[in-house]
């Protein structure tokens, strides 16, 4: 991220892995890493359902080498912190 911030760069970069999860998911994955089970307590949808197409990631990786975390590791490094 050095490179987006040092080099003199501007504009808008969208810092995502270029992968959709949906909330199930992600829940599952803590689930997987959780040593204690858990509830998920959901309520019904207020808003229209957003759109799952993956956020556009080539202006960030032509900007920088940046080595993007998959999902499941970045849960567990945050879990064990």
């Amino acid at each position: 991220m050095r490179g987006l911030i040092d080099g003199g760069r501007s504009g808008t970069f969208n810092v995502v892995s270029g992968e959709s999860r949906t909330y199930r998911e992600v829940v599952a994955a803590l689930r997987a890493i959780s040593p204690k089970g858990f509830r998920v307590v959901s309520r019904p949808r207020t808003r229209q359902a957003t759109d799952l197409s993956p956020f556009d990631v080539r202006k960030l990786r032509a900007a920088t080498d940046v080595a993007l975390t998959p999902l499941e590791e970045g849960l567990r490094r945050a879990f064990d912190a």
